[in-house]
């Protein structure tokens, strides 16, 4: 009976090992995410297209926004070309319309991306009495965080809703800014059809991204922003710039000299109130 005893107490532990191992190996399975990582395999296809919900812009009959390249960057931060080609969009016309157009179709790897970048070769303003200026942008590549969930012998798609009213500025001479205000929309395992005139119609899937995005003038994309309307721009040399900033800098700098001597001052009558001078 004693030998029976430690025999039912060796198994007792040898088994509280294995479980304390077993939950430990568990553990480290979940936290490292190897069991929930999602592997992806095949080839499918997204398109990319892009529309204009605009209000009327005064003076202005047309705003011609040249797309040269698309790329889409995956969860692992890897750059895929989905085409570099030159598009032009009439954006009013496609307002007026109410459609969106093709940019591209591409097949890519089966993947998670989480970031677009679209190169803009140029933008050309139209007024209505003819004449056509061309608009500065803060930078001619917008980078844009999105999810474009691509899967094996199926479609996604990214539409771009370039809002054109939101968009262009006129600095104080006159000249004309394009700092990009766009709705995003991405769709995975959706219904894209693209017509032959290159008039994309977008169905069904799930919505993977859905929200609007503005550029500021150092270039960055911003969630939820757009330039201020009312903020007086300049250009200098191509570079797109706020009236008054530098002056406004110069005057902050001048205060916080001014507040070094101050403190400087103080110092040094402490110190002398301390040696009694």
């Amino acid at each position: 009976m004693k030998a029976l005893g430690w025999v039912v107490l060796l198994a007792v532990v040898i088994g509280g090992g294995y479980y304390l191992m077993g939950g430990q190996q568990e553990n480290m399975n979940v936290e490292g995410g190897s069991e929930n990582q999602e592997v992806f395999s095949g080839r499918g296809e997204v398109t990319f297209s892009f529309t204009d919900e605009t209000a009327e812009i005064s003076n202005v009959s047309e705003v011609h926004m040249k797309v040269d390249k698309i790329e889409m960057q995956s969860t692992t931060g890897a750059w895929v070309t989905v085409d570099s080609k030159d598009v032009e969009y009439r954006l009013m016309d496609l307002k007026a319309r109410g459609e969106s157009e093709i940019y591209a179709t591409a097949k890519v790897a089966a993947n998670n991306y989480n970031k677009v970048r679209v190169k803009v070769k140029e933008v050309i303003v139209e007024e209505k009495n003819g004449a056509k200026e061309k608009a500065v942008m803060p930078s001619t590549t917008m980078s844009i965080d999105v999810m474009v969930k691509v899967r094996d012998e199926s479609s996604a798609s990214v539409n771009l809703d370039v809002l054109a009213d939101q968009s262009l500025h006129v600095t104080t001479e006159g000249e004309y800014v394009f700092a990009p205000v766009v709705k995003v929309e991405s769709r995975s395992n959706a219904v894209v059809e693209t017509s032959s005139t290159g008039v994309v119609t977008i169905s069904g899937g799930s919505v993977e991204t859905s929200a609007t995005v503005g550029m500021d003038i150092d270039g960055s994309v911003k969630s939820g922003f757009k330039l201020d309307s009312s903020v007086q721009l300049d250009l200098k040399g191509g570079i797109v710039g706020i009236v008054g900033a530098a002056s406004t800098e110069a005057a902050l700098e001048a205060e916080v000299d001014d507040l070094g001597a101050d403190i400087d001052a103080m110092l040094e009558e402490d110190l002398d109130v301390d040696l009694g001078l």
